[in-house]
């Protein structure tokens, strides 16, 4: 298998973790918190938009800051 082919490879594979990852982490918690109970109930909305979201991308950033400057 050319070197190319392998680098798009691993290259999808980790852009399709990331996106797994940060679709995932933000309902998993001492209370999970499912898509269905999102629209529902005001309490876990105020919970998963205001504590988890910033909190997954915050990671996300940190973690990707770290890794450019090596």
């Amino acid at each position: 298998m050319p070197l190319r082919k392998k680098t798009v490879i691993a290259v999808t594979a980790l852009c399709v973790s990331t996106l797994a990852v940060i679709i995932i982490c933000p309902m998993a918690g001492i209370v999970t918190i499912g898509p269905q109970q999102i629209l529902n109930d005001e309490n876990l909305r105020f919970i998963f938009f205001s504590i988890r979201i910033p909190r997954v991308l915050t990671a996300l950033f940190a973690g990707g800051g770290l890794a450019v400057s090596g």
